[in-house]
């Protein structure tokens, strides 16, 4: 997908909805209506599956399954509610095989996307999983193999692995008909927004100039490239070539460089392949293999889950261990960064020492500098944290004014970048989908930014 003209940053760049939606193949059962919680209580008249009331009758989405089991001889009865329901992996196959007779169009578009078929036949556990789950169940025990061909069942169950996005609050699949033919990249220069009815927003992240190619992120830029890149492999089955994936500094980052043993150097991978050996010092050039770095960063993984989310002692403490053998910029001291600084939110700003918001503030400052480099543009979770920032600086600036410590200018300067900052912030989260956190913190931002301007407007007026 090709920019046709010059797209401005935060211009709305497509506007979706989905060709299809539905459960995961690992979903627990749930209302095949809208997703919602069951309890067994309220069941479809026509085919006997879970819905969560009287409202998702007859509803639109569940139609395609409902005619297949109804259809049925014995009709089948779901007897648990709180693990994987095996039963519900074939329903989004199904409602996605129907569009070839309800909406041939939406399928022949769809069609012409990748499923990576070839590639899944060698994961032979998962393999056969679906094969027995979903493709044997479907063909045989819902009688449907005179419409479908096992072919085109493992096309259904390819498409929706590879292309359907993971909603969090349906926690089901959906597949966009024009937002699925996207490419990924590390440094993408789109993003999007998902609403609660699944309509998709597609925004500019950045200018991009006419010709250059529309890209999204598929998974989180957070991980260094030593666990990105192979998760994007495992998932999707291509090589990312952006420029963060192919510099071994991460863009001058380092954020997956360890601490050299002999001389403290940066330690990184030798090369740019994924699967590397061997990792080398900038420094000094002695050499650790691949399998000890991961040794110490799944223990520093496993460190971090065990501490509890408040135990600012316990964060510090990590912070002092393994800022003795990760790079100041690892990922993973990023992620002990961020924490400390939400365990010292929970604090709050009133009755807080100076020194303690302070370090909060610096934590999250360096965070930002970090990603910044990686994820730069109009991006919601800087502006998240940011916003966390200007009101942490707001209180200290104020403080330090209020008590003769910070001359006017200096106090004015700082208010001047306070405004500036939260006008960033109110301008990337005010697009936020409605009851999302995201924009209530736009609320709150912009009642920060008209009490910031009065409080600038004041202080110059004086």
């Amino acid at each position: 997908m090709v920019a046709t003209r010059d797209i401005k940053a935060m211009e709305i760049i497509l506007e979706d909805t989905p060709a299809v939606s539905g459960p995961t193949y690992e979903s627990r059962a749930v209302c095949l209506e809208c997703l919602g919680p069951v309890d067994g209580s309220t069941l479809c008249s026509h085919c006997n599956l879970p819905l969560c009331s009287d409202a998702c009758r007859d509803g639109p989405n569940h139609q395609p399954e409902c005619q297949v089991f109804a259809k049925l001889t014995s009709k089948v009865s779901i007897e648990q509610f709180t693990g994987p329901e095996p039963l519900y992996g074939c329903i989004t196959g199904i409602r996605l095989l129907n569009l070839k007779e309800t909406q041939p169009e939406t399928w022949n578009r769809l069609d012409m996307l990748m499923d990576h078929d070839k590639e899944r036949r060698t994961e032979l556990e998962y393999w056969n999983i679906i094969q027995s789950s979903i493709v044997d169940y479907v063909l045989e025990d819902l009688h449907l193999s005179s419409t479908y061909s096992e072919a085109e069942v493992l096309r259904a169950v390819g498409l929706l692995r590879t292309n359907a996005l993971y909603q969090p609050h349906t926690k089901g699949n959906v597949l966009y008909t024009t937002f699925s033919f996207l490419s990924h990249c590390c440094t993408s220069n789109a993003n999007y927004t998902v609403a609660k009815d699944d309509s998709l927003i597609l925004r500019a992240q950045r200018d991009i100039p006419c010709g250059e190619e529309i890209t999204i992120q598929y998974i989180s830029f957070l991980h260094g490239n030593s666990k990105r890149r192979k998760d994007i492999r495992s998932n999707w089955f291509f090589r990312c070539l952006c420029t963060r994936c192919e510099d071994t500094t991460e863009l001058g980052t380092f954020l997956s460089a360890t601490l050299c043993l002999e001389c403290s150097g940066p330690v990184l991978p030798q090369t740019n392949d994924i699967d590397v050996e061997n990792w080398t010092c900038g420094d000094c050039k002695a050499q650790v293999k691949t399998s000890k770095v991961e040794e110490l960063l799944n223990k520093c993984e496993n460190d971090i889950k065990d501490t509890v989310e408040n135990d600012i002692e316990g964060f510090e403490r990590l912070f002092e261990k393994y800022s003795k053998k990760l790079h100041t910029n690892h990922y993973l001291l990023l992620s002990i960064r961020k924490k400390l600084s939400q365990a010292f939110t929970r604090k709050g700003e009133t009755q807080v020492p100076r020194q303690t918001l302070e370090n909060r503030m610096k934590l999250a400052e360096q965070y930002i500098a970090v990603y910044t480099t990686l994820d730069p543009g109009h991006t919601k979770w800087r502006s998240m944290l940011l916003y966390e920032v200007v009101k942490v600086r707001l209180v200290l600036n104020n403080n330090k004014f209020s008590q003769g410590e910070m001359e006017k200018e200096a106090f004015v300067e700082g208010m001047e970048a306070d405004v500036k900052d939260l006008d960033y912030v109110v301008s990337c989260l005010e697009n936020e989908p409605e009851d999302s956190k995201a924009k209530m913190m736009a609320h709150d931002a912009i009642q920060t930014l008209s009490q910031a301007r009065e409080c600038l407007q004041f202080t110059n007026f004086f």
